[in-house]
């Protein structure tokens, strides 16, 4: 009996080990940083890009498409942002027409989210948009995108301010202008829910790219229908 016992806490333990509190996720980042093993920007670059990599290998016939795809990226003031901004840095550079909308000012972001907008808006290409200039209408022409959503990640507490609210429901209406061809994404988890706790109401996403391990949010999301994807960033 005892072993039978002890069998059903190491499986436990074994599920448990699979999800990172908010807390523990950054304690992990703040242990390999300090220890020399990464900085944050190649943290922030490597989210980036495989939030990219999880796009591509989620719907391939985005990259495959006859007309380059749009990507209208919402980044927020923190990290989730400067991911956001790696994200755009990465599609533009495979011919997608990319615009980024900032809650916030430039100069107002962490140290590597502002190193990652600066170098997104040094791109001859780029758009460097204010979250006011989101209108669902300059979108009506292309027919095949995404929406990332990099407005708040794992340090996000309830309520939504308003205005990224506004910004989520502009996202909104230009995915439903065209159901078929644009998909929603979220890097970490979508904004407006806490990392630490199943959320009242599950908001419309596609895809939810997270980071390293799985937060305690994110098995409520896939049993509510939500594709999760985790990312090794190699911590």
């Amino acid at each position: 009996m005892w072993r039978i016992i002890a069998a059903k806490r190491k499986q436990f333990e074994g599920i448990m080990a699979e999800i990172l509190t908010s807390a523990q996720m950054r304690a992990v980042e703040r242990a390999a940083i300090e220890a020399g093993r990464v900085s944050g920007l190649a943290l922030m670059e490597r989210a980036g890009a495989g939030v990219v990599a999880a796009i591509l290998e989620t719907w391939p016939a985005l990259a495959a498409a006859a007309a380059p795809p749009c990507a209208v990226v919402l980044c927020g003031p923190g990290n989730n942002g400067g991911d956001g901004f790696v994200v755009a840095r990465r599609l533009a550079a495979r011919g997608w027409r990319v615009a980024t909308y900032l809650l916030g000012t430039p100069e107002r972001l962490p140290p590597d989210a502002r190193t990652n907008a600066e170098a997104w808006s040094a791109a001859p290409t780029a758009h460097a948009l204010p979250a006011a200039a989101l209108a669902a209408g300059d979108w009506t022409e292309c027919r095949a995108g995404v929406v990332i959503d990099a407005l708040y990640g794992l340090g996000f507490r309830p309520p939504l301010p308003a205005a990224a609210a506004q910004m989520l429901a502009t996202a909104g209406q230009i995915v439903a202008a065209h159901p078929e061809g644009w998909k929603r994404v979220a890097i970490d988890i979508p904004s407006g829910l806490a990392a630490d706790a199943p959320p009242q109401v599950v908001p419309a996403c596609d895809l939810v790219v997270t980071f390293h391990l799985e937060k305690p949010v994110h098995p409520s999301l896939r049993a509510a229908g939500l594709a999760v994807t985790t990312v090794d960033i190699g911590l």
